[in-house]
């Protein structure tokens, strides 16, 4: 099955704007997985809300607020080993920090075929 990936800093944002985002992805008959940093929200509520999309969620410790700061290198990190394991062919990007932190982490993996959406 395709995977697709959409990435924002944070978790609600994903939830709360994406839903019609999730269910095109979904119905071109991709596997959608969504990454953003959740540690300001309730991980029963964050569970909750991506079981109900249908997506796997996972946390990326992005910081929205100071790109160069030590959590935005962490971030690329975990991006990287995320984008490693799960071979996504489809990365759609959102919010500024986050946009911008996917598009190097996915960089090296473009000659799987990934493709980059804004």
């Amino acid at each position: 099955m395709k995977k697709a990936l959409i990435v924002a800093n944070l978790a609600g944002f994903i939830g709360t704007f994406l839903q019609n985002d999730i269910k095109i992805l979904k119905s071109m008959g991709y596997e959608v997985h969504c990454a953003g940093n959740a540690s300001n929200k309730n991980p029963e509520e964050n569970e909750n809300t991506f079981k109900r999309f249908g997506t796997v969620f996972h946390q990326i410790d992005v910081d929205g607020k100071s790109p160069l700061s030590r959590s935005n290198m962490r971030a690329l990190k975990q991006l990287r080993r995320l984008m490693k394991t799960e071979k996504f062919e489809l990365v759609h990007c959102h919010t500024p920090i986050a946009g911008a932190i996917a598009r190097v982490a996915v960089a090296p993996y473009r000659v799987w075929g990934v493709h980059g959406v804004e």
